[in-house]
């Protein structure tokens, strides 16, 4: 199947042509899906005469990539949606790529820059990079050392030493989360945290399904058994459970990040939290459990009102003390 590519931007239902920025994505989107598919034709419409492509430590020109496309077999790309800024007649897109491979997946990270000639937008240039997963985790390991408050008080040969192994079998950055989020544990300043957006907590998760499937657990001595990822690994719905323990009732109530945005996003939070704990109250529990693994910061208030019906009335929550380099809230 061919992939053609239309040269003039096409206007929207509303008669109003497409931004600059909607056009660029568009054009992303289209030469990924012929990149992937080896659509020399739609690749060619998409790229100027004086197209350079650096890779790595390799620099080629239009024909070698064109070339290089003709002669490789098709692959698997990943279609994302890039970051585009816009400048006059000149755009830059940034985007991470995933590439299927026989032995599992590559990560790239992409910019492309493109121009506008007449009324078409082409592409100018490319430079991808290859995302390795351990100098991933290696330079994050190194931002933390540099900027945490608590430098003198942490043993950074060992630290370095577990992420590190816990970063051994990923195969794309999405893999090391979990590595940056128990290193950013061992800083001790309880509220360091890794932020994602929301694709990449959304393409956390499909990893996190993908490495967990029945076919890579085969060896299980229970194939029924369901396999879940750990607990400590950055939580983003409220959750209620019930547990047995000792022939009684138990409610679990899960509270995750909540981060920061604007009022009505806080009282959804709390209105959740709150219709969680109302449906586990109704089983007359024997006690709480509030389960913050996985809490990886954000704004505490919407947190606490939401888990106010479990707190109970009173003014004695917690404390506030200085450091002196953080405010922190203390519960009892």
């Amino acid at each position: 199947m061919t992939l053609t590519c239309t040269a003039q931007n096409v206007a929207s239902p509303s008669g109003q042509a497409p931004s600059a920025e909607a056009t660029i994505t568009g054009y992303e989107k289209q030469l990924s899906t012929a990149w992937s598919r080896r659509d020399i034709d739609a690749v060619r419409h998409l790229l100027t005469d004086e197209f350079m492509l650096v890779s790595g430590a390799s620099l080629s020109d239009r024909d070698d990539v064109l070339l290089f496309l003709q002669l490789e077999a098709p692959k698997s790309y990943s279609v994302p949606t890039p970051t585009v800024r816009v400048v006059g007649d000149a755009a830059w897109a940034t985007s991470l790529l995933t590439v299927a491979t026989g032995s599992g997946s590559e990560q790239w990270q992409v910019v492309d820059v493109w121009a506008k000639h007449k009324d078409q937008w082409l592409l100018e240039f490319r430079s991808s990079v290859r995302l390795e997963p351990i100098a991933y985790v290696e330079q994050a390991l190194d931002l933390m050392r540099k900027h945490t408050l608590n430098q003198a008080t942490i043993d950074w040969p060992a630290l370095r030493k577990e992420t590190l192994a816990l970063t051994a079998e990923a195969e794309v950055t999405a893999d090391a989360y979990a590595a940056i989020r128990f290193a950013l544990a061992g800083l001790g300043d309880h509220h360091s945290h890794l932020s994602l957006t929301p694709e990449l907590e959304q393409y956390e998760v499909e990893r996190l399904s993908r490495r967990l499937s029945p076919s890579k657990n085969a060896g299980m001595t229970d194939p029924g058994k369901r396999v879940s990822y750990s607990p400590y690994v950055g939580r983003y719905e409220p959750e209620g459970h019930l547990h047995q323990f000792r022939g009684k009732v138990f409610a679990r109530v899960v509270v995750p990040k909540c981060a920061f945005q604007a009022g009505p996003d806080f009282v959804r939070f709390e209105t959740r939290l709150h219709r969680i704990i109302a449906e586990l109250d109704a089983s007359h529990p024997a006690g709480w459990i509030v389960d913050l693994r996985g809490n990886v910061g954000g704004n505490m208030w919407p947190m606490l009102a939401g888990i106010g019906p479990v707190l109970g009335e009173g003014d004695h929550l917690g404390e506030f003390f200085y450091d002196p380099w953080s405010l922190r809230l203390v519960l009892p």
